[in-house]
């Protein structure tokens, strides 16, 4: 889902060998998503949702060997995620928001 103005998706939902990705919700102006929820060889990815202006998410949910990410949140202007929940060979991340201007985000929770 898109709603706004100048919306960009590159490879949404891209999936190798995994199973489910569902939910993504984008609101509002000038959002970019580069690969949000790749799936490598992990499970279910869920629950997405951007809302302001000036979104920037960049490889949002990756997940290499996981197996379940959800419930990311953003809300405000010009929140920045780097590669929000990487997990590489744990199993599960969920629960992070951001509420308000300028905040930013690098490796957000990243379980090695």
């Amino acid at each position: 889902t898109h709603k706004g103005n100048n919306n960009t998706t590159d490879k949404l939902q891209t999936n190798e060998t995994g199973t489910v990705q569902t939910g993504q919700t984008q609101k509002g102006n000038n959002n970019t998503t580069d690969k949000l929820q790749t799936n490598e060889t992990g499970t279910v990815q869920t629950g997405q949702t951007q809302k302001g202006n000036n979104n920037t998410t960049d490889k949002l949910q990756t997940n290499e060997t996981g197996t379940v990410q959800t419930g990311q949140t953003q809300k405000g202007n010009n929140n920045t995620t780097d590669k929000l929940q990487t997990n590489e060979t744990g199993t599960v991340q969920m629960g992070q928001t951001q509420k308000g201007n300028n905040n930013k985000s690098d490796k957000q929770q990243t379980n090695l």
